[in-house]
């Protein structure tokens, strides 16, 4: 996992009431009498000057661009740590002036194989980037084993999506 390095996911989480603080060059451990909390980002994706162009199928999901490790990150469930929050950001253009084109998350066992729909946005008549973030944490905290996630695409027959970034913000408390 890699230590997030901004502030952006920390306005969400100080609106619903959580304690936070100016991120710095290490993680970040909030200790007030309590446990300590910890912000990191499993990191699929970013790149806004090359994007991942997705599959131009309309009948299925696939991993978008040449390689699945482009596409994939690894999540190890944690009897140290307890997942208080996560959600999953993409920055995308869906790139279609007629029927839909999608991204979604999905998590796997190692291969990947048994592949289970985390989340997933589908858009259609939008041919301009947009980012797009949703609620991920109680389908993470209900992984109890290393799981591989990673997004993949689907498109309308004629168009792909273009993928810019795909992240998972996390917040932990130590148990």
């Amino acid at each position: 996992m890699k230590t997030f390095l901004g502030r952006r996911s920390f306005l969400s989480l100080a609106a619903a009431g959580l304690a936070v603080a100016t991120l710095s060059l290490s993680p970040v451990v909030l200790a007030q009498g309590g446990p300590a909390t910890i912000q990191t980002e499993l990191l699929l994706y970013r790149n806004s000057q090359h994007p991942l162009i997705g599959t131009t199928s309309g009948c299925c999901w696939d991993y978008p661009g040449a390689a699945l490790t482009a596409n994939t990150t690894q999540f190890y469930a944690n009897e140290n740590l307890s997942l208080v929050f996560a959600r999953w950001v993409l920055a995308w253009n869906p790139n279609t002036l007629s029927s839909p084109t999608g991204v979604r998350l999905i998590h796997a066992d190692l291969g990947p194989k048994n592949e289970t729909e985390i989340a997933g946005f589908r858009v259609v008549r939008k041919r301009t980037p947009i980012v797009s973030a949703v609620d991920i944490t109680a389908d993470l905290q209900a992984l109890t084993a290393q799981k591989t996630l990673a997004h993949q695409t689907f498109g309308n027959g004629q168009w792909g999506c273009k993928i810019y970034g795909s992240w998972i913000e996390a917040l932990w408390e130590t148990v």
